[in-house]
């Protein structure tokens, strides 16, 4: 995962790299990257992703703050889309270490 290996994290990306790699990502993947900014939100069952984007008021991470930036400019049809890979996903399924 990106954020175990430092890449995202590493300070390395600035303004425009972030969408960029960003862009480079399919819907599996951001969705796997909203998945761990929005957990707590998900956890509880807490409307879908697009109200999530709209709520977030603060992250934790650089890389979490251009992220949701980057979802805010996307189609709804792409961020339904990833909404969808959410649901897919388990976090027994993500390796974190």
């Amino acid at each position: 995962m990106l954020e175990q290996s430092g890449d995202v994290e590493s300070g390395c990306l600035y303004g425009e790299a972030y969408e960029a790699l960003y862009d480079s990502f399919g819907e599996m993947e951001l969705a796997v990257l909203c998945k761990i900014v929005f957990r707590e939100a998900l956890r509880g069952g807490t409307a879908d992703l697009a109200d999530n984007i709209r709520e977030c008021e603060a992250t934790e991470h650089e890389w979490q703050h251009h992220l949701i930036e980057y979802m805010e400019r996307l189609d709804d049809r792409r961020i339904r889309t990833v909404d969808e890979w959410i649901g897919r996903i388990d976090y027994e399924d993500i390796s974190f270490y």
